[in-house]
């Protein structure tokens, strides 16, 4: 049984993966790979006092009733459970690092600060390309990272594959292993990051 924590960012809305994770197809194939416990940080950007993505994550609950085709039991607000996975889902954490270590795989957005929270805390690490956002440098960040076999990197189109289930079966069974990151490895990846950030 493993525990995945999916992280979408705290500032900007990422929609096009809340939009795939709240698919009744998703989480199914999570639970033919035997996870047990998922962790959803969907976002929590403000807007006119308004919790955009608190909003958008609702809506898609209730318009791909999903607690009702999953035959989930709502324990609290954000929590739910059947009889093979708990969901528990939230906009945002200062302690965002307790869920990391409890985590056996993380899908994280490409922020950088996200990326380096998980790999400092040697965790399987899945980095989500969010192409929608203007001077967007989190391809090529979390493309250097993939080379150096830190993480894998997905195109959010590729989400919907069965060769990225297989891939998040084979992280979770330690068929596919990434190099551990080392504290001095960050001095690498900072000259990495400025160089992206400057082009």
């Amino acid at each position: 049984m493993f525990t995945i924590l999916i992280t979408t960012g705290a500032t900007i809305t990422f929609k096009l993966l809340i939009d795939i994770i709240t698919d009744v197809d998703f989480i199914e194939n999570l639970i033919k790979l035997q996870v047990s416990k998922l962790y959803i940080q969907y976002g929590n950007e403000i807007n006119n006092g308004k919790n955009k993505s608190k909003q958008y994550f609702d809506n898609l609950i209730e318009s791909k009733q999903l607690v009702k085709i999953l035959q989930l039991n709502q324990i609290e607000n954000y929590h739910y459970l059947n009889s093979k996975i708990e969901i528990i889902a939230f906009p945002f954490s200062s302690n965002i690092n307790s869920y990391i270590k409890e985590s056996d795989l993380i899908i994280s957005h490409g922020g950088t600060g996200s990326i380096l929270d998980c790999l400092k805390l040697q965790k399987k690490l899945i980095v989500v390309i969010n192409d929608q956002l203007m001077d967007n440098h989190q391809y090529e960040i979390a493309n250097e990272f993939e080379i150096l076999q830190y993480c894998k990197k997905y195109e959010i189109i590729q989400l919907k594959t069965k060769e990225f289930f297989e891939d998040m079966d084979k992280l979770l069974n330690d068929k596919i292993k990434y190099k551990q990151f080392h504290e001095s490895d960050g001095v690498i990846l900072k000259s990495i990051i400025l160089e992206e950030l400057g082009k």
